[in-house]
């Protein structure tokens, strides 16, 4: 029975990675419930935070009173999108630093070059599964 590349697996690699990858995904949820976006006004009339859970806190100075109702709605609604989206940026700028940018090669294996596109390991694996193949 040809099993093909499957046959060439290295299991153990192949755990190591795959238990690497869940230490990365514990820290990555240990480390989200502290992340919080935070925006205001540039005025410094509103200001606001945001969590994974939703609005934590909304700070409304007095002089803040002196818009009209509808202003004001319209200024939290603002600065609580912004607090959000700041959020957004943060989540996934730790992300980023978690499990690396999107398009960064992987960590070399040991006796390998680093800094390794994956388009340059696609072509080096096809140039070795051509020797290897009569």
């Amino acid at each position: 029975m040809d099993f093909g590349d499957f046959a060439h697996i290295d299991a153990e690699k192949l755990l190591r990675g795959t238990q690497e990858q869940f230490a990365r995904l514990e820290e990555l949820q240990r480390r989200t419930g502290a992340v919080t976006g935070v925006a205001r006004d540039e005025n410094g009339l509103v200001r606001a935070e945001y969590t994974q859970d939703g609005l934590r806190d909304l700070r409304i100075d007095p002089r803040a009173m002196e818009l009209s109702s509808g202003d004001l709605a319209e200024l939290i609604k603002q600065v609580i999108a912004a607090a959000a989206d700041d959020l957004r940026a943060r989540a996934a700028a730790l992300m980023s630093e978690v499990f690396g940018s999107p398009g960064t090669p992987p960590p070399s294996p040991p006796n390998e070059p680093p800094g390794r596109t994956d388009e340059e390991m696609t072509a080096r694996l096809d140039t070795l599964r051509r020797r290897l193949d009569p």
